[in-house]
């Protein structure tokens, strides 16, 4: 596990940043870790945390899941290291550095150069006799390098970058790293929208019975204007009626 760890170090270190490596460090053995929790741990803001995470994802480093939070409104982002997708990108990486390390031996092998004391340009033996043994910049005379020690050098770095392949090639090494990853507790969101269909079902039947209470005040109002207009009606006719008398009793 500390060679994996090793050589996802300096990947991240190359590819995103060193914060990027502190973040790996904090959540590499854990699933779905709060955004908070990292800002938390790292002291960094939340936004300074999403943008090092979307660094992660463009290379398809991380997965995340969200939440709703009730009370606040926003959604939390729950993130895990996606080990497969690492383990991937650094056997690409790793077979691209060991071709690039092949043809670099085998031109030190096949060549002869030449270098300025002064400032360490190195030319092979053709572009040496073009300019006559001289540099460029400075003038100085050209001097015969003995690349041997370049040689081991590269066949070091060779072997390592071998080593580091046939463990990242095999599947139990990143299995191991994945079984050791511990999974957190994240909100239940279904839960809390179960509970808060019921609420609102609740709360249209309270609502129902304000209408109802509603209505009756109106139905009473009409009524009472009903019987003032039948008393008026009635009142009305009474006293047409008495006038209708006083004239007759008049005329007689």
């Amino acid at each position: 596990m500390k060679i994996f760890n090793d050589i996802s170090k300096q990947l991240i270190k190359e590819i995103i940043s060193d914060k990027g490596v502190a973040l790996y460090n904090l959540i590499w053995n854990k699933k779905n870790v709060s955004e908070f929790k990292i800002a938390e741990e790292l002291k960094l803001t939340i936004n300074q945390i999403r943008n090092i995470l979307y660094q992660f994802s463009t290379y398809n480093l991380v997965c995340s899941t969200r939440r709703k939070d009730r009370e606040k409104g926003w959604y939390i982002y729950y993130w895990t290291i996606n080990l497969n997708e690492l383990r991937l990108l650094l056997v690409q990486r790793k077979k691209a550095n060991l071709e690039r390390l092949r043809e670099e031996l085998d031109t030190e092998k096949d060549n002869k150069f030449y270098i300025c004391s002064r400032d360490g340009t190195k030319l092979e033996l053709e572009e040496a006799m073009e300019q006559n043994f001289k540099c460029q910049e400075c003038e100085s005379v050209l001097v015969h390098s003995n690349n041997q020690k370049r040689i081991e050098s590269i066949n070091a770095e060779i072997e390592e970058t071998r080593t580091d392949l046939d463990n990242l090639m095999n599947d139990t090494f990143v299995q191991d790293a994945i079984a050791q990853q511990v999974e957190e507790k994240i909100p239940e969101e279904e839960v809390t929208r179960h509970k808060r269909r019921k609420l609102k079902k609740v709360s249209k039947k309270h609502k129902k019975k304000k209408k109802h209470k509603k209505k009756k005040p109106k139905e009473r109002s009409e009524k009472l204007k009903h019987k003032k207009q039948s008393k008026n009606k009635k009142s009305y006719s009474v006293s047409h009626k008495k006038t209708k008398s006083k004239y007759k009793r008049h005329k007689f």
